[in-house]
């Protein structure tokens, strides 16, 4: 999802929804994290993490990818 092309914007509740659900299931591997095994945890967390920080980007912030570009009709 990151390095395809975005085409759309979602709306405001859509996009909400998904930050909200990515924040739960951080928190969920967080409380998980000591019966997981630790390279998997780090990476998993790591992954987490990056979701957010692709948010503060201008078009990253709607679309949770780094590129968004109209499709040619």
């Amino acid at each position: 999802m990151l390095l395809t092309p975005a085409h759309e914007l979602p709306l405001r509740t859509e996009q909400v929804l998904t930050m909200t659900l990515d924040a739960l299931m951080l928190a969920g591997l967080i409380g998980l994290k000591r019966s997981m095994r630790k390279p998997l945890s780090w990476i998993a967390l790591v992954a987490g993490i990056g979701l957010f920080a692709l948010r503060p980007s201008a078009d990253g912030w709607w679309t949770g990818h780094l590129v968004y570009a109209l499709s040619p009709r």
